[in-house]
């Protein structure tokens, strides 16, 4: 069985390449709350992408 392309995705990490760090969102929106900031040089997982929003996944949680 092999994976699809998204799913091998998910097992590479990303690193928040950002400065600043990363904000979280409550939802993909630019206009929406800022839940936390991912510091800079964060291990990241990419679980899903729409467009220019990604959906990922850091220590355990769930972020756009």
């Amino acid at each position: 069985m092999s994976l699809s392309a998204s799913a091998q995705q998910m097992d590479v990490p990303k690193y928040v390449a950002a400065k600043t760090g990363l904000s979280m969102r409550e939802k993909p929106d630019a206009n929406a709350k800022v839940l936390d900031k991912i510091p800079y040089g964060t291990k990241i997982f990419l679980i899903d992408e729409d467009g220019v929003w990604k959906d990922i996944i850091t220590e355990g949680l769930t972020h756009y």
